[in-house]
């Protein structure tokens, strides 16, 4: 959440978060019901999966701001990465 406060200021970068954070949120929902499901509703599930990131790249980009929706999941996943060789030790 820093890394959006910092690139865009803290008026956009509140929107930008929320956007963010509902983009993710709606992701993984529907990867959940496309998992889940079957007929219509896989197909409409995957169909939102797909667009729900897209979409949050078309609005980051629209503000300058796309190198931040590729930099910040990248950050998430080393974060992952260190912490589980941390526990593993």
């Amino acid at each position: 959440m820093v890394l959006p406060l910092a690139a865009a200021g803290p008026r956009a970068s509140l929107a930008m978060i929320v956007v963010g954070i509902l983009g993710a949120a709606l992701t993984v929902a529907a990867g959940w019901w496309f998992l889940t499901h079957r007929g219509v509703v896989r197909v409409v599930a995957g169909v939102v999966a797909v667009a729900a990131p897209v979409t949050v790249a078309i609005l980051y980009a629209g503000r300058g701001l796309l190198w931040i929706a590729v930099v910040t999941p990248l950050v998430a996943v080393v974060a992952l990465v260190v912490g589980r060789a941390a526990l593993a030790a």
